[in-house]
């Protein structure tokens, strides 16, 4: 029998609830979870006209960390996006901090978040601005990504930059290269402006909880000097083919939570047991964990040293849109104007 994430909640919820103090918007993922497609929500009854068959159908929680809730947000989202999106080649780029600099962005979540947005996206800039690899001005869809294959806490940036950019006179300029620019160049570039970064914001940080090794005098400024003389991890992808990949890319991360039900295999002897895929050989892997001492709400169960505060992902738009580029010789197409679902807006 498939096992999903209200299982574990319904077998382990009462036991982590009584040690993990839950915010309001955890405590009301929980209860949706537990309530989702339930007779608690209510429902409705399809009847089949030719034979009276009747099949009952109860209502969705619509909560965005449920993992039954997002393929409709989802393809709203993509719709959505797609007027903004140019006929145009991609990049896809990961900026990734080192994993010392954890304990500082779960204690200073709002800072250093909007850090690392600050300083990807300068990286990005520079380096499109930069001659010898585009010489123009570009934009970006940015999407943070808080956890790991394995769920372990560890955020990242993903980036989406299209293959080209507008030049001073409003001409489109192409990349010449396969890859948007080298990867250890921009790497350096990033662990400067993250690490200045760090040092203008030591003395405002909370250095509380998992962080206070670093309260001792000097402790951060060692540690930053120590990860000035180490190599950070910057990786870059070819193009995506069109557009339409890099929607369907960034709906999978804007749209979905840590595990889905598909991913856990089996609740048994207080252990959970589900699969990720190994980077390094591409392999297929199980994984472990007690869901007594982790954090099982927003499907998150990456929460360093059981705390119930869990990360969650959202989507930055940086740059000119699509309705920014002026008309000139060898600039992009335009994406062909659409409907917009309704309730929704760019």
């Amino acid at each position: 029998m498939a096992v999903e994430v209200r299982d574990v909640l319904r077998a382990h919820g009462e036991e982590f609830l009584a040690t993990h103090a839950l915010t309001a918007q955890q405590r009301r993922a929980y209860d949706d979870m537990l309530s989702c497609r339930t007779s608690d929500l209510g429902g409705h009854v399809d009847r089949c006209e030719g034979c009276g068959h009747e099949l009952i159908s109860y209502n969705s929680c619509r909560n965005r960390h449920c993992p039954k809730c997002q393929a409709i947000r989802r393809e709203r989202w993509v719709a959505r996006e797609g007027c903004d999106l140019l006929d145009v080649g991609y990049y896809h780029v990961v900026f990734t901090v080192p994993h010392e600099f954890a304990c500082l962005f779960w204690r200073n979540q709002r800072e250093m978040y909007n850090l690392l947005f600050r300083c990807a996206w300068a990286t990005v800039t520079a380096f499109a601005a930069d001659p010898r690899w585009l010489g123009a001005k570009t934009g970006a869809v940015a999407v943070p990504h808080t956890w790991g294959r394995k769920l372990q806490y560890h955020p990242h940036v993903h980036m989406v930059v299209p293959s080209g950019g507008l030049t001073d006179r409003g001409s489109w300029r192409r990349t010449g290269s396969k890859f948007f620019a080298p990867v250890k160049s921009m790497s350096k570039v990033f662990r400067a402006k993250m690490l200045e970064g760090v040092r203008a914001l030591a003395p405002t940080l909370d250095l509380g909880g998992s962080a206070s090794h670093l309260a001792d005098g000097g402790a951060l400024g060692a540690l930053v000097s120590e990860l000035f003389e180490r190599p950070w991890v910057v990786y870059c992808k070819r193009p995506f083919a069109d557009a339409r990949c890099v929607l369907s890319y960034l709906g999978r991360y804007t749209h979905r939570v840590a595990i889905s039900n598909a991913r856990i295999k089996s609740l048994a002897g207080g252990v959970v047991a589900f699969e990720y895929r190994d980077t390094r050989d591409g392999r297929v892997r199980e994984c472990r964990f007690a869901p007594a001492s982790s954090c099982a709400v927003c499907s998150c169960m990456c929460c360093p040293r059981g705390s119930a505060r869990c990360a969650t992902t959202a989507s930055w738009r940086v740059g000119a849109s699509a309705s920014g580029w002026r008309s000139a010789a060898g600039s992009p197409p335009r994406p062909s104007p659409r409907r917009r679902p309704a309730g929704t807006s760019c």
